[in-house]
Formats: structure tokens, sequence, C-alpha cells
């Protein structure tokens, strides 16, 4: 039987650079994330493709202004620029440009036609500029014949952050313009002729710090020059023939213009011939309170309408700016995000018609507003839509909890993934005209944001319904037989830290994946059932441990300070004009729609409910019994039997230590219970894997009594150490993954003199970092093994007990940019026999499949 697998979701967050995101005139939106570009639809709402081949982190990227084609550049910190073709949305590289050996920081790129030619600059973390002059064939790019080393122009200045290319005036021919920003607080202009060489023109000094960002527009009779600049300040200088300063706006005197501008600087750029600009400070605009990191020029649109200018800053906030009928520039809107989490914006761009703009902050989530209506120039009000989301570090664990993902990195966050169903854009609150139906089907998105803690995570395990049921200490919420989701998380602390889901996030779930009570006021209902379960969660500042919200009149056992909290966030939400989740600290609420960036930062968190103390050093790996039963943990371990034991939790009595269990030398890299929970299994840095059986429980165990689990055997494994470790679903089969790329099944057999014997021994390219068995069984008894390996690729394998042990590869892909650090597998409840497919990666990604055999 044929196994067809199709990838479902991809995200990722946007690298921190000043220059990695760009809205092309195609409408897609590519933006960079580690060393992998991802291609987003604005209009599907959807990760289209992705591409890979850099070796190093991509820090700025620009789509090529080639009439009929889709062709992006990449710059990397691998020194490289590389050309890409989306014919379709099918990627194909079109060509690797060797830049420098510095990190590229800046790309800018000019179709000069009466050349036939594409003109692309890149500053990189040297004083220079290198430059290529690429040939087209009619108008388009075919193929890329650059010479081995670009042409190389000195800027005179350290270090180069930012470049910015425009044709000079239709009168000096097929010219163009160069301007050059950097450490050393000028602009430095360069303008080159058909066919020639870039010559040195004046440089425009008056910035204070950095200039960061650079951009060129045309206006009536002039050229617009904006530059961007640590000192929080933003200059936009004019470029016009001599003596065709614009006319003075009435009600001004042209006698006191006159001696206002008389003793202004007024350097001339040299173009062809005798011709020549000059150039002046036409504006200075102030606003913002923190760096400023880009700007950008809205798109040409009515004739007439007045030059836009957006600029993107670290103080939270995006900046429209335009000239009043004086001239007068002024800030004409200003866009962000409410909440003290958010931590500023480095890049902000236009879509192709203007009516809409999007930026990337410091959590690597996308931002995109839009204005009422979709005609150029649209001068309606601006509302928020739902982005991409994702983690800007690496993904080091991920597992399901019912219908939803969870997934933790070493960007400090634990994130919440679930396939929205029929739901509308927006923030859930009524907006007349301002949200967009879904484009069909369903969507992944991020949910919630449970924990936003102040360590690198190390790995998390879902704690089925029993135990989450058993830690609230009484009924469900409603007397439901379902319980919240749970998970247990660990990091760079000595402490295992459970929490449990709030009911905003029982309700909004309900209402996103359309298994619930509905939307709007019936999710809304749906917060009154059960008093046991809290509101939501706040995290104290400078604090670690998210604390439960809980309604006023919750039941009697609420703690004071947690019902206090949440009486003041409801009242301060309740009072704020632009809605609760504007407000300073906003209350938790069901919301109806996916959740937008601002939303997820601060209104999303889950309540710890206990901490797990007794590892002497930081906990590595974590395991959940799916019988809901026991936690099991594993710390970092100093070469002996005490420190590598694992920890067992016992659920059922209020997350008692349950007993440790001894038998690695080193650190414990994974647990896995099997399917019923009978049996553990773990493997070791130290090359051995050990097989654990349940005791028959008498009584309720506790101190004094003998660890739940006895250890019926131990085996050298590999010749180096072991990764990871996975169940087959009969229970009879285990799988194993090395640093030497070799993958094993061991058969068990507990009850047998030898527990533990190999079947099948199968050697891989790459060390296998991780590996799942699929938890259903396929036709004629096959299982599929899911590898994960150091090198990004992903592979399916099929095993048949009945064939003797035969593992066959059915799909194989490199998928990810870095090593793949985690697979998880469940059942599609929407499809029979199909299956959803997780996996992360060193490379910051999460990815989806959709497995159907």
């Amino acid at each position: 039987m044929e196994v067809h697998i199709e990838q479902e979701h991809h995200a990722a967050g946007c690298n921190r650079a000043s220059q990695a995101l760009a809205w092309g005139r195609s409408g897609l939106i590519a933006y960079a994330a580690q060393h992998t570009i991802l291609v987003y639809d604005p209009q599907a709402q959807r990760v289209v493709t992705s591409l890979l081949g850099h070796t190093g982190e991509v820090r700025c990227l620009v789509w090529l202004p080639t009439p009929g084609q889709s062709l992006l550049a990449s710059g990397s910190c691998d020194g490289t620029i590389r050309l890409w073709s989306l014919h379709e949305n099918s990627p194909l590289e079109l060509a690797v440009l060797p830049a420098a050996t510095t990190p590229v920081s800046s790309l800018a790129a000019l179709l000069l036609p009466a050349e036939d030619r594409l003109l692309l600059c890149a500053s990189s973390g040297g004083a220079g500029v290198a430059h290529w002059s690429l040939m087209l064939q009619n108008g388009a790019l075919v193929e890329v014949q650059a010479p081995a080393q670009p042409s190389t122009l000195h800027a005179g200045q350290p270090i180069v952050h930012s470049v910015a290319l425009t044709h000079g005036p239709a009168s000096a021919g097929d010219s163009a313009l160069l301007a050059v920003g950097g450490v050393d607080c000028s602009v430095s202009l360069y303008v080159r002729g058909p066919g020639g060489d870039f010559l040195p023109g004046p440089r425009l000094k008056g910035h204070a710090d950095w200039v960061r960002g650079l951009a060129w527009t045309h206006a009536p009779g002039r050229l617009l020059l904006a530059s961007a600049s640590q000192d929080r300040y933003i200059r936009v200088w004019s470029l016009a023939a001599p003596g065709s300063a614009p006319a003075a706006a009435p009600g001004n005197e042209p006698e006191a213009e006159a001696l206002l501008t008389r003793f202004a600087p007024r350097p001339r750029l040299a173009l062809s011939g005798t011709e020549s600009l000059e150039v002046m400070l036409e504006a200075l605009l102030v606003g913002h309170e923190d760096w400023v990191q880009s700007v950008a020029w809205q798109p040409a649109g009515d004739e007439g309408r007045a030059p836009c200018l957006l600029s993107a800053s670290m103080d939270r906030t995006l900046m429209l700016w335009q000239p009043d009928p004086s001239g007068l520039w002024m800030s004409a809107a200003a866009l962000g995000d409410a909440g003290a989490n958010h931590l500023g914006y480095y890049t902000g761009v236009w879509s192709p018609c203007g009516s809409a703009a999007a930026a990337h902050g410091y959590t690597g989530s996308l931002h995109v507003w839009r204005r009422d209506g979709q005609a150029p120039g649209a001068e309606g009000p601006w509302h928020p839509v739902p982005a991409p989301t994702g983690h800007v570090a690496a993904v080091v664990d991920a597992a399901w909890a019912g219908d939803c993902l969870l997934t933790v990195s070493e960007d400090q966050t634990a994130r919440c993934w679930a396939r929205c169903v029929g739901v509308e854009n927006g923030d859930g609150a009524a907006r007349g005209g301002t949200r967009e139906a879904m484009a069909g089907g369903h969507r992944w998105r991020e949910v919630a944001r449970p924990q936003v803690h102040g360590h690198d995570f190390s790995g998390l395990a879902v704690v089925p319904e029993a135990a989450a049921e058993a830690s609230t200490s009484g009924e469900v919420a409603g007397g439901s037989s379902r319980a919240p989701p749970c998970y247990a998380s660990c990091s760079e602390e000595k402490v295992v830290r459970v929490f449990t889901a709030p009911r905003t996030f029982t309700a909004t779930l309900a209402a996103l994946t359309g298994r619930g009570s509905g939307a709007g006021a019936e999710a809304e209902a749906s917060l009154d059932a059960g008093p046991e379960q809290a509101l939501g969660a706040a995290l104290p500042a400078l604090g670690l441990s998210n604390k439960a919200v809980w309604e006023e009149g919750a039941a009697a056992g609420a703690d004071e300070a947690g019902e206090g909290r949440g009486g003041r966030a409801a009242a301060g939400a309740a009072s704020y004009a632009d809605g609760p989740d504007c407000a300073p600290n906003a209350a938790p609420r069901a919301l109806t729609a996916p959740p937008l960036e601002e939303q997820l930062a601060q209104s999303t968190l889950w309540p710890e409910v206990r901490k797990l103390y007794g590892h002497g050093n930081e906990v590595a790996c974590l395991a959940g019994d799916p019988a809901g039963r026991y936690l099991a943990s594993a710390g970092l371990a100093a070469g002996d039997a005490a420190t590598a034991a694992i920890w067992l939790w016992d659920a059922r009595a209020r997350w008692a230590p349950a007993g440790q269990l001894e038998a690695h030398t080193l650190t414990v890299t994974r647990l896995a219970f099997s399917p019923r929970g009978d049996l553990l299994a773990s493997v070791s840095r130290d090359r051995t894997l050990a097989l654990w059986r349940r005791r028959p429980l008498h009584g309720d165990g506790g101190e004094g009594c003998a660890p739940p689990f006895t250890l019926v055997a131990r085996v050298k494994a590999a010749s180096r150490l072991l990764f990871d470790v996975s169940w087959a679903p009969d229970e009879a089969t285990l799988a194993t993954g090395s640093r030497d790329g070799i993958v094993a099944l061991w058969r068990a057999a507990p009850g047998s003199s030898e527990a533990l014997t190999k079947s099948l021994e199968l050697r891989r390219g790459s060390a296998v970092r991780a590996l799942a068995f699929c938890p259903g069984e396929l036709a004629q008894g096959s299982f599929l093994l899911a590898l994960g390996h150091e090198d990004g690729t992903l592979c399916v394998l099929r095993f048949r007990a009945q064939s003797g042990n035969a593992l066959e590869v059915v799909w194989q892909r490199a998928t990810h940019a870095g090593p793949v650090r985690r697979l998880a597998w469940r059942r599609d409840d929407g499809e029979e026999g199909s299956f959803l497919l997780a996996s992360c990666s060193s490379d910051g990604s999460v990815r989806i499949w959709h497995v159907a055999g």
C-alpha cells in the first residue's frame, strides 16, 4: 500500500534583522527564519514553500524587479547571496553569488531596461559594497552568468549597514543612484552612468548615530531619500535640479522661506555631462523614542498623492509620515501592539497596492495591518489581522495534547498549535467590515503561549487527562469527564513545572476547532461552568511562575492574591476604551478567532499548578505515563548512577515522588513509556538501553516503598551515544537511534530470560537524532517509523514484523535546515486511516505532516 505524505503546516519565527522581511509585487511575503526562507501567501494564509540552501543565518531579502517573474535574492551570514525563482510556488535556486567573507547585511536591486541588465548591490560587515550587473534576456533573468568575484565599491565607512538603489532623473538616461549608510553616521551617495562604474558623490551628514535604513522614492520634480538612524530620528533628503525648489505654500512668505534656507548646505550630485542634482534636507522626523530600524515608501498610487513613509522602531511602534498641504511633514498614523511583552520592530514593509503593511519584531512573529477597502490610497482605519508566528530559536521538544500540539524552545517560550476550522480573521471583537473569511478548509494557528520562561527549555511531557483530573483535587469543570490539557516542562533549572489549561483556553479551543459550544456568546457562556479550573494566568514582574487568575466570587480555596489580581485585571480591561486585549493588564477571555501576537504574549498563559523538586542538576528530559499515573524525569548526570537516576512522580498523589530508578551512569537522553504504560524504556549517553516493568501496586506507595518500576534488562545498544527510543504499537518492539547513524530494532519480552534482543539493524548516512513509531497499525501488520537526522532529513520507514522484520524506506526528504530534535505522531480524527506527524528542529521550525496509508 502506498503512503501519501503532505505538509499541512510550517511555522518559524522571523530572524532579528533589519531586512529579513520583504513583500513582493506578486503578493507573496518572504521572511528569513534561521537558515531558511519561508514564503507566505497572505491571501491563502499559509506558508506555500520554503527555501533551503544557506549554511548561515539569513539576514536580508529583496524581491528582484523583473517583470513577469517572481525572483528573490537572499543574503546570509555564510557570506553568499542566493537567487531564487518561485514559478507557481515551486522554488528553484538560480545562482549562488559569493559576496564576502563576512555576513551580508543589506541588499538592493534595480532594473536597467535600456541595458537589459539587473543591478544588484550588497553590503556586508566590511567597508565595501559588492555589486553585480546581471544580463537579462528580453527583460527576464533566465541564466545567471556572474563573475567569480563581484565588483567592489569602497564606501569609506568602517562598516556598511544599508544600501538603497533608484533610477536617476529621466533626463540623465539610464543612470542609477546608490545610497550607502553605516557606522560613521552619514549617508554616502554614488552615481552610475549607463554601462559605467559607480562614481562618488556627496556625503550627507546630520545623524548622530549609526544609519540603519535607507529608502528612495520619486516625487513630482524631485527624488526623496529617507534615512533611519539609531539616534531615533529620520531624515528626508530632497534631490532636485538646481533652482527648482518647491514653490512656497499659500500663506508662507517667499522672503521668509529664502531666509530660512539661505545658509542650509546644498551639496551637488554630478550626473552625466553637466547635469547635477542639488541635495538638501527637506524634513527631520521626530517622534520615535528608540532606534529606528527601517524605512519604506508607500508604492506609487494615484497621481498627485502625497508621498507616505513607513518607519519601524524598537519603541514598539510603526509610524506613517506624510507632508501636509503646507509641506510640513507630520505623523499621519501609528501602528503597533499593546502590552509590555512586545520589544519593538525590525522591519516595516508595504503591500504592493499600499493598502496593507507588515512588520516583524523581537518575538519572531509577523504583524500585518490592513486598511478598510482594498483600493490603493484607501484612507480608512487600520486593523490588525492574524499573521504567521513561530519560535526564534531551536525547538527542542514537541508533544500532542489531544487536538493541540505543544512545543518548547530555546527561545524560552512554550507554544500551543491547533487546527482552526471555519473561523474568521481578526481578534474576535466585532468591528464592522474588518473581518475576512479564512481561505477555505482549515489552518493551523498558534492558539496559546502557555509559558514565557526565563530559561531555555530542554523538554516537555503531556500528562494524560486522568492525571490532569487528579491534579485539580476535585471534579472537572461542570462535572465533565474530559479534563483540561496538562503538561510538564523542564529547562535550565533543577525544577519540573506542571501546568493545566485554564477555562479561557478550553473555551477558545472549542470555538476555533468547531468541537465545542460554538462561537460568540456560547463560547463565553462556557466559561461559567465549574469553579475548580482557573480563568487564566498572569506572570508577575521578574517572576518565573505563572499565577492563576480567578474570577471574582470563584470557589472557596482560591488564594487571596490570585482573586484580587483577577478582579483588578477584569475591572481595568472593562474600562479601557480600545478593548480588554489592549489593556495594560489584559484580563483573560475566550476568543472566537485566532489570537493576535499581543494576545498570545500576555493573555494566553496557563497557570502553574506544581513545582517538582528533587533533581540535583538541570533536568534533561521528561515522559508522561499514558495511563495517567506517573511522570518520569531525568537530569544531567555527573558520571555516577545516583545523579543519572530517573525520578518518578505520582500524579494521583499530588505529584509526590514515587521513587528513583538507577541503571545508567551518564545523562539519560530520552524516556519512553509503552503505549499501555506497563513498560518504561530509557537510553543514555553511556550507550545503554534499559527496560523497566511496572510492579503490581499494593496500596498507594509513598516514602519507604519500593519504586513502582523494576529493572528487567540493560544492554549496550550502540557504539556512540543514543539519542532516542520509541515503542511500536504492539509493545513488543523498540527502536533506538544513535549518533553513529544506526537504527536498531529490539524485541522486548520482559517475562523471558532474554528481555531485550536485537532483531534488526539499519545503518543510515547521518546521525539519527529523533525517531517515533506511528501509533496505528497499517495493512498486513506493518507499522510506520519516522526518523529525523542530524542533517535535517526526515524519513519514513515501513516495518513489517511478519516479513522478517524488514525495514523499507517509503518517503524521504530534506525538510529542515538543522538537526531534527523531536518527532510526534497522533491519529487524524478528520480522516479514517490517516495520521499527523509533527517534527521540530534546531532550525527553529515546527512542521506538521498529513500521512495517509
